[in-house]
């Protein structure tokens, strides 16, 4: 992971917890400058069409999309809403 707890990424979204690596990128759980929490992914490849398809899903069972540019390396990447859900094994 390229980025820890407490650092900040472009100078808005300040890591909250490394979530792990996830289909051609880095997941984050981070908090924008206004206080509120959203998911961060910085992908691996800059040509990636994933940030194109999210930003134009609208369901209710999708994040919703906010964001999206580049680390101060240049990496891209994009921010949805955070959702907070229970798991199975906690349904379970």
């Amino acid at each position: 992971m390229r980025y820890e707890r407490g650092q900040t990424i472009d100078r808005r979204y300040t890591v909250l917890f490394p979530l792990g690596v996830q289909h051609g990128g880095e997941l984050y759980r981070v908090k924008d400058r206004d206080g509120s929490r959203a998911f961060l992914k910085l992908l691996d490849r800059d040509d990636t069409q994933e940030p194109d398809i999210r930003r134009a899903i609208s369901h209710p069972n999708v994040c919703q999309w906010r964001a999206e540019g580049h680390d101060e390396s240049g990496k891209r990447f994009f921010v949805t809403d955070f959702v907070s859900t229970e798991t199975l094994a906690d349904r379970l």
